[in-house]
């Protein structure tokens, strides 16, 4: 009898022990997991911000990704880096967890790492473009451009076209539409669009300055100076021409961002910015804006 209740202490011991073990285990994995969590989500964040110093500065971008990735939790202790190119930018971290339970079995901490990269691009596929095509040149920043013509422009050398876009859809509206909240759908580069023939000269005038009223930021946002959710921020279609008689289709060669400055008559201008967008990467000329994405994160 007693030489029974010894075996059950000991197998009560046994599985006291192992039940501890277990304990010990689920709670330090949990928090293994939890602090890797914060540490994925510090250097997305900061290969994310970094990115869109690229490719103009890799070193600011650097610095940048660095900033983010303290401002989102990465502690003094922990070992950080990041390093970029042209065309891309990698952040990775590196943190001890101390334990809690596990000590109690000679495990004091444990190594947990994170890392991330992000790539910039020309723009390959992107909603929310205005329907005029600006032909394809070589764009100054800050300098100002006609993005559609007027019929008193240089625009009446082409044969009914003034630079409008039918985009989805013909007519008036439509095109009032797609000037006011940008085309919902995506385009791509390479794609066949039609063009609107005629001046379009009252949607043109309403579309513009609905967009430049729709600026409620104080002060007023300029070329140089505004906020990026501004209307008068625009993504405009570069195309490969506009030399057809009539109505016809022009090919998609790229992507720009101008902020409106506004319309006269039915001539629309704009500046020229360089700007970094999140949409999908594309493989052509640079027109200033540039998409971004992560390409990896472990």
């Amino acid at each position: 009898m007693n030489r029974e209740r010894g075996s059950v202490l000991v197998l009560i011991a046994v599985s006291f022990v192992f039940l501890l073990s277990l304990v010990a285990l689920v709670v330090d994995i949990g928090l293994l997991y939890s602090q890797r969590e914060g540490l994925v989500r510090a250097v997305t964040a900061a290969a994310l911000a970094g990115v869109q110093k690229l490719p103009a500065d890799p070193d600011k971008a650097e610095a940048v990704g660095l900033e983010y990735a303290k401002a989102n939790g990465i502690q003094m202790q922990d070992a950080l880096g990041a390093r970029a190119t042209k065309k891309e930018i990698g952040v990775w971290t590196r943190r001890y967890v101390p334990l809690k339970f596990a000590q109690v079995f000679g495990l004091k901490k444990l190594p947990i790492s994170a890392s991330a990269k992000a790539q910039v691009g020309v723009v390959g596929k992107i909603k929310g473009a205005v329907p005029f095509g600006v032909v394809k040149q070589n764009f100054v920043f800050g300098q100002e451009y006609t993005l559609k013509f007027g019929s008193e422009s240089d625009g009446s050398i082409y044969s009914g076209n003034f630079g409008a876009l039918a985009l989805g859809d013909t007519g008036a509206s439509n095109y009032r539409q797609n000037i006011l909240r940008g085309y919902p759908q995506l385009l791509s580069l390479g794609d066949w669009v039609p063009t609107e023939t005629g001046n379009m000269s009252g949607p043109t005038k309403q579309g513009v300055d609905d967009r430049i009223r729709g600026c409620m930021h104080v002060p007023a946002c300029t070329y140089d100076n505004f906020v990026p959710d501004c209307p008068r921020f625009a993504i405009v279609p570069v195309i490969d021409s506009l030399e057809l008689n009539g109505r016809g289709e022009v090919q998609i060669v790229g992507f720009a961002a101008f902020f409106l400055t506004g319309v006269t008559g039915s001539e629309v201008s704009g500046h020229f910015l360089r700007w970094s967008a999140d949409a999908e990467l594309g493989t052509g000329e640079d027109y200033g804006l540039l998409a971004y994405r992560l390409i990896s994160v472990k």
